[in-house]
């Protein structure tokens, strides 16, 4: 069974010569394994998004989903990530994959019967403009109905987070 899910908001501006875009995607592909795919274009460095997005000790002050993740922010290290979800904060350990400047997450077992592989990134557009692409797959041999209630709470999650990194962003430019 195949679902897409997409939610797009479209603005441009212009600054000096450089025109961009604002827009979101998100979208849900249900198969046997499951992905979720959501992105962003920003009207900011990459830089600027990458510090945001990286200064997990200020993380709880914007964001309402990811708290942040406690350990060293570095390739192959053992970090618990926080993230808040139905009114409770969960906490989750995995070996975390980095690439500074453009892309952290992690691919371990998430729950008992489901292995993910969410990921942030940050893609340079121009000096002035970036995209944030944040992912998730699934790989599980649970039924359909046991994790389709999981990952449409986590493209909601996800969407939120990309909206509150947004206002972040636009906040300290």
């Amino acid at each position: 069974m195949n679902e897409t899910l997409e939610i797009r908001q479209s603005d441009q501006q212009a600054q000096g010569a450089e025109r961009y875009r604002v827009e979101e995607r998100a979208e849900i592909r249900l198969a046997q394994d499951y992905e979720i795919y959501t992105d962003m274009y920003l009207p900011a460095p990459a830089e600027v998004v990458w510090r945001i997005l990286t200064d997990f000790v200020r993380m709880p002050d914007w964001s309402s989903t990811l708290q942040g993740i406690d350990g060293a922010f570095a390739d192959q290290s053992q970090v618990t990530v926080a993230f808040r979800a139905n009114g409770k904060i969960w906490y989750s350990d995995h070996s975390l994959q980095v690439s500074p400047g453009e892309r952290f997450g992690w691919s371990d077992e998430f729950m008992p019967g489901i292995v993910d592989n969410h990921q942030y990134r940050v893609e340079k557009l121009s000096d002035q403009t970036s995209r944030f692409i944040q992912t998730d797959s699934y790989r599980t041999d649970l039924p359909h109905h046991q994790v389709r209630t999981y990952v449409e709470t986590a493209i909601a999650l996800f969407t939120t987070f990309n909206r509150e990194l947004r206002a972040e962003v636009e906040r300290q430019l």
